[in-house]
Formats: C-alpha cells, structure tokens, sequence
C-alpha cells in the first residue's frame, strides 16, 4: 500500500501480482465406477503451455492426455500436470479529500478497482473429453470506479 498527500489531497494506490493456480484435469465421463473417487486421463505427453485466451485458443497442449483404458484409473494424479493458470496483476487506487466544518468535517473520495483494467482470466477448464478443454472461457474484475461523500457529526 502506498499513499501520498497532494495538495490535500490523499492519493493511495494497491499493487497486487501473482502467479497463477493449479489446473486440475479431470474426466467428463467417468470410465470405472468407483463412488467418490475422480477419474482422470493418462498423462501421456508434456502438456506445454501455449498461452492462449479466449476464441477457442487453448492454455496448454490438449494432446497430451488420453483417455485411460477401461476399468482402470488414468495415471495422472490431482494437479499433478504441473499446469498452473494465468497470473494476476491489479492495481486498486483512491483520491481522498477532506473538508473541516468547525469539529466535524466532510469527505470526498473516489475509488478504483483495476485502474489499468488488465485481463484478469479464470483458470482454462480441466474437464478432459468437454468441448472447451484446455481453454479460458472467462475473466473477472472489470475496472469499478466508486464516489462518495461522506459528513462526520
């Protein structure tokens, strides 16, 4: 958290950046009945990462993973693809001015959530054998500006 004092007025700023989080593979139609166990594919190439978002691109390399043979639990294990999703980078930022009334003052503010409005994408869907595998279908997190005016009695 930064801040700093501009001819009255407050100004802060929030920078956050992160990598980003585990894709989990797993099946769309389960091969082997086993109650409350998650049927996953055979891992049976390097799922590289491609990097691709949105427009039917994909995030990793779909190829790489097979249908297990039936009755038999695929050999890949939870995350275990060593596929993560793309980071995030946001900057939140606030104008802070405050007016004295005697003992009481006043407040004008204006805040704003991803100031530089970057794509904050969702993890690509880890659902082996759907008709979206491997590819980001959506984001968060659009820029929100915020005003307000607030009086202390």
């Amino acid at each position: 958290v930064l801040g700093w004092i501009l001819n009255g007025w407050q100004v802060s700023g929030l920078f956050t950046a992160q990598s980003g989080t585990a894709v989990d593979i797993t099946m769309a139609n389960a091969l082997l009945r086993a109650p409350s166990n998650t049927q996953r594919p055979d891992l049976a190439g390097d799922p590289k990462k491609l990097g691709g978002i949105g427009g039917g691109q994909t995030w990793f390399d779909t190829t790489a993973f097979s249908a297990p043979a039936n009755n038999t639990f695929g050999n890949l294990t939870r995350n275990g693809a060593g596929i993560d999703g793309p980071g995030y980078i946001n900057l939140d930022g606030s104008l802070v001015k405050r007016f004295n009334f005697g003992a009481r003052y006043g407040e004008f503010r204006v805040d704003a959530f991803n100031v530089t409005n970057s794509l904050h994408a969702n993890n690509p869907n880890g659902t082996f054998g759907g008709p979206v595998f491997g590819q980001i279908t959506g984001s968060y997190g659009e820029r929100i500006v915020r005003f307000g005016l607030r009086f202390i009695f």
